[in-house]
Formats: C-alpha cells, structure tokens, sequence
C-alpha cells in the first residue's frame, strides 16, 4: 500500500498539465455541461456588484487626484503669491526647504495611513462602510484645500494652515 502511494507520487510529480486533466476527450475539447449540472453548478460569471463598481470609480479617482495634487505642491508652497508674476506660480512662500519637507511628509502619510485604515475597516467598519468613510474624508481634505487655495484666502494667511489640515486630512482618507 505504501510503495502503492509513493509510485503514484512519481507519476503525478512527472506528469505534465495536459497529463492529468481527464475532463477533455481525445480530441482535447471539454465536453458541455449537461442539464443537471447546468442546474446545480456555482454559476461564476455574473453582473459586476455596484459596490465593486464603486470601488473602482473611488480608487481610480483617488489615484487622479493625489497625483494630480501632490505634483503642484512644491511651486505652490515654495514660491510666494504674486498674481503679477506669471512665470512662477505659488502661494506660501516657504522657500525649498519647507516645500520639498511638506511634500515627503504628505507623501509619507499618505502611504502610512492605509495600514491602520485596513485595521480599522477589519476590526470595525467593514470595508464598503470604511471606503466610504474614508472617501468622504478624503473630500472633505479636498474642499479645505480647495477653500484655503482662493486668491482671498491666500492674502488671509490661510494657504498654509489649511494645507497642512488638508494634507492631514487627505493622508486620513
């Protein structure tokens, strides 16, 4: 029994794929299911969920906009507002030191987050509730942004409080 097992072990290790797929006849074609099997068998191929839809639209939305974002970052802290001055776009003023160090951060967090948003959506949320939550978060990072961004704001002293918030907001979502 046990020399039964070890020569079947050989066989099957030195067998090639085509070898031990007994389900085709000799002409290599699958045969159709039959009425039975039609009824009882798992059907695989199904309509795509609207949350697996949402999913994608969230995530390749999500991808658009922080790289979208994240490009534009290093002139917009690194130069200051001069709506005069059309050859280098900014509004902060921080110099290069505090741009490219605002931009690592943002960057850093942002790939950060997603390891404790995975506990969270494991341990509490779930995942459709956790995308979500998180998706409206990131939006709402957005809309400070977007909001601290306006001319009128820039001249408040808003540009760069509201884009670390935005920033910590964003790397949430």
């Amino acid at each position: 029994m046990l020399g039964e097992k070890a020569a079947e072990s050989r066989i099957i290790e030195n067998a090639g794929p085509g070898d031990l797929d007994d389900s085709s006849n000799a002409d290599g074609e699958h045969p159709e299911p039959t009425d039975e099997e039609w009824d009882t068998l798992r059907h695989v191929i199904d309509k795509i969920p609207v949350a697996a839809l949402f999913v994608v639209v969230t995530e390749f939305c999500e991808r658009f906009t922080y790289y979208g974002l994240s490009g534009p970052f290093q002139n917009y802290i690194q130069f200051p507002y001069d709506p005069s001055q059309h050859e280098q776009p900014g509004a902060i003023d921080g110099g290069h030191q505090m741009a490219t160090g605002l931009t690592t951060f943002f960057q850093f967090f942002c790939y950060l987050t997603p390891i404790f948003g995975a506990i969270v959506a494991d341990q509490y949320l779930g995942k459709v509730r956790a995308i979500i939550i998180f998706s409206l978060t990131y939006v709402v990072g957005l809309i400070i942004l977007t909001c601290t961004s306006i001319p009128g704001a820039i001249r408040a002293g808003a540009a760069l409080p509201g884009l670390i918030i935005a920033m910590i907001i964003i790397g949430v979502g």
